[in-house]
């Protein structure tokens, strides 16, 4: 078992999708992915148990006890490299820097018998219960206070990740990146298109009463025109009892427990994580200054039938 039960359980989308990258016939494994999805200590995890996978020695399972998947389970693995704002090789404490960036470019120069695996993410000094060890320094045994938190464009902005681009279009052989963010638009489009994106969508059923957007969810796709503008009004008649980013909170989770039920249909989780992306999109453009039937509009009528 390459992941632990509780990954399997929570996000059997992805942990299938890499259980068959990492040993079916095809090589589907990229150089980068960008884990997208709302725990980012859950994402840490699963790069880490694909850090084993990749550097076992022995049984290749969970329970393994070689001294690669010891040591990753200790976080102290050298081949498996965190880089936060708060890893220590710099100054900065509120972003990833050049600096980090070019150390790391150095360090790779360097071949290695491992494959190597390095983990992008923010991270504060906070204390919080973790299903695993915080990563260790070179040279230091004591425990640190460290959890992991959302990549964003203020945490790794243009100038570092600029310093990557090279490493990450063409790394040296067995190097595996990733990066850890709540949604892959908050990282810039540099690192957007060279990586592979890969949502981790919770199997946890959100009982809450949806009813209330049923009818949007279910008649997707919109047949025609006049079906469009008829559930635009019954939006914005909603609107004026619930707040429009609640009805499309309540849309998203709909979709959600939609797609935790049919996850063996790959074109159906597909078409449901670009819907769900779309219907983010739209929250944010709800905090603009367009006019919310426009919004609205545009979002229906991009769910009715080509």
């Amino acid at each position: 078992m390459i992941f632990s039960e509780e990954l399997k359980t929570k996000y059997s989308f992805a942990t299938k999708f890499f259980e068959m990258a990492l040993t079916g016939t095809e090589s589907r494994f990229a150089q980068g992915f960008i884990l997208a999805g709302n725990n980012i200590a859950m994402q840490y995890k699963m790069a880490l148990d694909i850090a084993k996978y990749l550097n076992c020695t022995k049984s290749k399972t969970q329970n393994c006890d070689c001294i690669n998947c010891s040591w990753i389970d200790d976080n102290a693995h050298p081949a498996v490299i965190t880089i936060s704002p708060i890893d220590y090789t710099d100054q900065e404490r509120k972003k990833i820097s050049v600096n980090q960036v070019r150390k790391l470019r150095n360090s790779l120069g360097v071949t290695s018998p491992y494959h190597r695996v390095i983990i992008i993410t923010d991270a504060k000094e906070v204390e919080s219960d973790l299903p695993f060890k915080a990563p260790k320094l070179p040279q230091d045994n004591d425990e640190r206070i460290w959890t992991p938190y959302a990549l964003n464009q203020k945490v790794f902005d243009k100038s570092p990740v600029n310093a990557m681009l090279k490493i990450l279009e063409e790394p040296p052989e067995r190097v595996t990146f990733f990066f850890l963010t709540n949604n892959k638009d908050e990282l810039l489009p540099t690192i957007i298109s060279r990586c592979q994106s890969i949502s981790l969508v919770s199997n946890e059923i959100d009982n809450t009463d949806l009813s209330l957007v049923s009818e949007f969810i279910e008649k997707i796709p919109y047949k025609d025109e006049a079906e469009v503008f008829s559930l635009v009004r019954k939006f914005l008649e909603l609107s004026k009892e619930t707040l429009p980013e609640t009805l499309i909170d309540m849309m998203q989770k709909s979709i959600k427990n939609n797609l935790i039920q049919n996850l063996g249909n790959r074109v159906f989780v597909d078409s449901s994580i670009a819907l769900l992306r779309k219907l983010e999109d739209t929250k944010k453009q709800m905090k603009s200054f367009v006019q919310l039937q426009n919004i609205v509009e545009m979002l229906f009528f991009s769910l009715k039938k080509s």
